[in-house]
């Protein structure tokens, strides 16, 4: 790697050597930058009251470390702004009198503390987006703020209850609106599904759309009831008094409004994917938010991993089956040797490779894909790791971040041996050395 916040090499190719380790706790969070950051090349570990900033580049050195208030839950980012949310936030077992949340900003370059907010006591959760932070509870009340400033730019209260039955439900920004939903609006209207929508930046209230009226009471799903996908789609899931879901996509755009027919449950995957399916069946559907042509059925009986399109599944004793679902193909069938290994994970490296990760007895293995014709192009195995089968890896610039029970460690491209200085044949009557 070249100087902090630099790739040598943007491409991260097998084998690879260990370029550093940190000793830290396996419950330190670990936070990237967004790919379009100019944050990139540096990673934030948060532990019990401290946040660390650490370059990835200049062989792990830690950039500051800084005191924060409790738990960081999320980190948020703005250009060089990043944003903590701390606190008890809403999860299962945690009631709204329970929860509470503050946010404070710093400069992720160096820092410097620039603004901090006060407690939000039964905080729900929190939206960043075009420099407006956005908290909400699990009731009525919203606020905005200015991420330059911290400054209160709006605070409203939504004609709707935004805890869908007592589970907050996540908004999502598009176009400079942001999109609430909820199944119980104002008192005098009809029940039913709708998007509750806020000028982002003055807080005005815009009209209702309704995703669906009628008998639907409640939003469901706490594992993801909502889930947006960029400009296009967020899949909502509905449930009527005969407890039968409904999922359905919804067009941020136009409005436009269709059912996923024969599912009534729905679970993020994180990205723009989720995966929906019946409580009683073992047949699931992934579906992508804003491909409505995105469809692959798979048997979830099996364990599995998912990411960016590609479905990793258990098959027979010691194998794993890869499928890119956008294709609908299997890419290939992965055979490990026998001993106990955690599930795979994939880290997408370009548009024409993925790799593979298992972590087993002591080490990590790797196997690097191609796409396209489905083959195993490069194996390779990072021995003397802790931890076996908690292992998490991430790919960053021209290094692979692993994260187990012994602290955190970057591996980089090990660059072949150059090859053998060719040795002439001796001529007649030479003795041979």
């Amino acid at each position: 790697l070249g100087a902090a916040g630099e790739a040598a090499n943007p491409q991260l190719r097998l084998p690879l050597k260990r370029a550093w380790s940190l000793p830290c706790d396996q419950r330190t969070r670990v936070f990237e930058p967004p790919a379009d950051s100019p944050l990139q090349g540096r990673i934030y570990l948060a532990d019990e009251g401290m946040l660390e900033a650490v370059d990835v580049g200049n062989r792990g050195k830690s950039a500051w470390r800084r005191f924060t208030m409790g738990t960081v839950n999320r980190i948020l980012f703005d250009k060089t702004t990043i944003i903590l949310c701390s606190g008890r936030e809403a999860r299962l077992g945690i009631s709204s009198e329970e929860r509470s949340m503050t946010a404070m900003a710093m400069d992720g370059q160096t820092g410097q503390l620039l603004w901090r907010l006060p407690v939000f006591g039964g905080a729900a959760g929190a939206v960043l987006a075009g420099g407006v932070l956005v908290v909400h509870d699990g009731e009525t009340e919203i606020r905005a703020y200015d991420v330059t400033t911290g400054r209160l730019l709006w605070d409203r209260r939504a004609m709707c209850n935004l805890s869908a039955r007592g589970w907050p439900v996540a908004p999502c920004v598009e176009a400079g609106q942001l999109h609430l939903f909820a199944s119980r609006l104002h008192m005098t209207w009809p029940n039913g599904v709708a998007d509750s929508r806020f000028d982002l930046k003055t807080g005005a209230m815009l009209p209702v759309q309704w995703l669906a009226k009628g008998d639907i009471i409640s939003i469901a799903g706490r594992s993801g009831a909502c889930v947006g996908a960029g400009e296009a789609l967020v899949c909502v899931v509905g449930k009527n008094r005969d407890a039968a879901g409904h999922v359905y996509r919804y067009s941020l755009a136009n409005g436009a409004v269709s059912e996923v027919p024969g599912v009534s449950r729905m679970w993020s995957l994180g990205s723009s994917y989720v995966m929906a399916g019946n409580e009683d069946d073992h047949m699931r559907k992934l579906l992508k938010c804003d491909e409505p042509a995105h469809e692959y059925s798979f048997d979830a009986r099996k364990p599995f991993t998912f990411t960016d399109g590609i479905l990793v599944q258990a098959e027979g004793k010691s194998g794993w089956a890869v499928t890119d679902t956008a294709r609908k193909r299997q890419l290939a069938t992965i055979e490990v040797a026998a001993g106990k290994i955690g599930t795979p994970g994939i880290i997408r490296l370009d548009e024409a490779r993925i790799l593979l990760h298992a972590a087993a007895e002591n080490e990590v293995i790797l196997k690097e894909i191609d796409r396209q014709s489905g083959k195993v192009t490069a194996e390779a195995s990072l021995p003397g790791l802790a931890g076996g089968h908690d292992v998490r890896a991430v790919s960053r610039g021209s290094a692979l971040l692993v994260h187990d029970a012994g602290g955190l460690h970057a591996f980089v491209a090990d660059p072949s041996p150059p090859p053998p200085v060719p040795v002439s044949e001796p001529g007649p009557g030479t003795p041979r050395l």
